[in-house]
């Protein structure tokens, strides 16, 4: 962190700063960044103060440069959205939200919002509270525990599920196949496999395959499970979550917190 403040520094030496901006936010923000990224993010930043026809870089500009960044695209404020739509955003993302809270070892949850960003109809960002090389076995479970939330939330409170739930599936069948094929980290033992060969029956074996095959799903049923359990105990919590994001559209951390 403190090394990107330091690059951040000299990004902004010939920038004016609102008096609220604070380097030591935006790095914290930024975990995993390197050099170019925060480049960019900073000229990112610029960008926006001139679009708002302001003489300095604010906080809210910085905000708007890391989500960008992290989540792809720019905010639509203005898209269209039924209310049947928005109310299935606001609980997908109250799920996330609700789930990561509550699961050991998850990141902190720090900002949720239904606002459309690129091709999302909303977006629920949690951040490493330091940084750190290493990822424990325990750690990507609660982050595909989390990745759940909002597919089990729709189920629950919608009694529907929606398109909305496959990145979060694409990234967690990402993860669980990490975990059984490159990591070691599942029954199916300690060899390593290259996907293409793992894939391929004629290469690995009909039968090492299904092992594979039974291994990922089971992570990916566990975690399931585990978010379901979660999000039915926690209804109350989801449904006030959802709420507020339907009348205000962004939660920051404080206001999250104090309503869970």
């Amino acid at each position: 962190m403190k090394g990107r403040v330091s690059i951040l520094e000299v990004h902004v030496k010939d920038r004016r700063l609102a008096e609220d901006v604070n380097l030591m936010d935006v790095a914290k923000f930024t975990p995993g960044l390197v050099g170019a990224d925060l480049a960019n993010i900073v000229n990112e930043a610029a960008i926006m103060a001139v679009r708002g026809s302001r003489d300095v870089i604010s906080t809210l500009d910085f905000q708007e440069a890391i989500e960008k960044s992290l989540i792809g695209g720019v905010q639509l404020k203005n898209r269209v959205i039924s209310e049947d739509e928005r109310r299935t955003i606001a609980y997908h993302e109250a799920g996330h939200a609700v789930v990561m809270h509550a699961t050991p070892h998850s990141d902190p949850v720090y900002k949720i919002t239904i606002i459309p960003r690129g091709q999302s109809g909303g977006f629920t960002m949690a951040l490493p509270e330091q940084d750190s090389i290493l990822m424990f076995r325990n750690q990507i479970m609660a982050r595909i525990i989390g990745l759940m939330g909002g597919r089990v939330a729709e189920e629950l409170f919608c009694h529907d599920i929606t398109s909305g739930a496959s990145n979060d599936l694409q990234v967690a069948t990402q993860l669980a196949e990490d975990m059984v094929m490159r990591l070691g980290m599942s029954v199916s033992g300690l060899r390593v496999f290259r996907r293409p060969e793992a894939f391929a029956a004629l290469h690995t074996g009909q039968k090492t395959f299904e092992t594979l095959d039974k291994a990922i799903n089971e992570i990916l049923n566990e975690c399931y499970e585990d978010a379901k359990r979660i999000i039915s105990e926690k209804r109350d919590a989801v449904e006030r979550v959802t709420q507020a994001l339907l009348q205000q559209e962004t939660l920051t951390r404080e206001e999250f917190i104090a309503l869970i």
